[in-house]
Formats: C-alpha cells, sequence, structure tokens
C-alpha cells in the first residue's frame, strides 16, 4: 500500500513522491534530531534557558510537566525532589516540601511510615527531611494536626533540636 507524500524537492518546489507505509516510517525515524536524554538541565543548556524555567509549572491544573501532583505516585515525587535537590534548585524544592503544593492532597503520599522509600531515593538528610513532610501531609490528612505541625517542624527546623 502506498501513500503520496508531499514535501519540498532540492529547488524548494513541492514534490509528489509515492512510498510505501514502512519506508516512509524508517525515513521519518532517521529524519528525527537525536537530542540526549541525561536529564532537563542538558536539554535547557541546548536551548539557552535556565534548567527549571524548562518545567511548566501550571498552578490551575495542578500539573509540573504535565504530571497531575495530585495523581502523583511516591517514586515520581521522591524523583522531583532528587532532581531539585541534585540541580540545586532550592525554591522548587521548597516548594515540594510546603503545604501550598497540590501534592498535600494525594492520598498516595499520605504514608504513616514513609522512611524506607526515602532512603532508597534520597540521601541523609534529606530523606528524613523528605520522611517527615509526608509523615504530616499524613497526619493531616487523619486531623491530627498536632502531630503534623510536629512534622512540619521537623522539616522547616532541621536538624532537630534535644
Amino acid at each position: 500500500m502506498g501513500f503520496v507524500w508531499t514535501g519540498p524537492n532540492r529547488a524548494g518546489k513541492k514534490e509528489k513522491t509515492h512510498v510505501d507505509q514502512q519506508s516512509a516510517a524508517a525515513a521519518q525515524r532517521r529524519s528525527r534530531k537525536k537530542t540526549p536524554r541525561t536529564g532537563s538541565a542538558s536539554l535547557c543548556v541546548e536551548k539557552n534557558i535556565p534548567p527549571r524555567a524548562s518545567l511548566v509549572n501550571n498552578k490551575e491544573t495542578n500539573t509540573v510537566d504535565g504530571i497531575n501532583m495530585a495523581h502523583i505516585t511516591i517514586n515520581q515525587y521522591l524523583q522531583q525532589v532528587y532532581e531539585a535537590l541534585d540541580s540545586h534548585e532550592g525554591s522548587f524544592c521548597a516548594e515540594l516540601l510546603s503545604f501550598k503544593h497540590p501534592h498535600v492532597a494525594n492520598p498516595r503520599l499520605q504514608l504513616p511510615n514513609p522512611e524506607d522509600k526515602c532512603q532508597q531515593v534520597l540521601e541523609p538528610p534529606y530523606d528524613e527531611m523528605v520522611a517527615a513532610h509526608l509523615r504530616c501531609t499524613s497526619a493531616a490528612a487523619n486531623h491530627d494536626f498536632i502531630e503534623a505541625y510536629k512534622f512540619q517542624t521537623l522539616v522547616v527546623q532541621y536538624p532537630p533540636t534535644t
């Protein structure tokens, strides 16, 4: 089966060519520009924009980079925290540890014991800070606001005082 492809020839004029679907798909794959997939920072360097500016943060729909923060998984959340820490983006990391961020309404992140998951992805002391924040979201969801306050205080006053 063939189809008609219209595109410019060497002289810049439109040209119609009959091509079968398999060879057209192969030609299209070969013509795609290869971009490195090493993270958002390397892609931003190519586009000459700051790394966090590439994140599309839409507060009306509660999405970051097209991910709905109200339905994000624990691993996706921890990966975003890790990337924010790794790229030294303190304001975005602070947003991820804030109660103003939409992820706090996500029941998938309201874990009573998130320490194991946090230790798998993050290094100390950040694993303890994020675990305390996630425990805070769990306590707030259970209407235990005194406990939630204690956990969030651990986040903002790290290291804990004895």
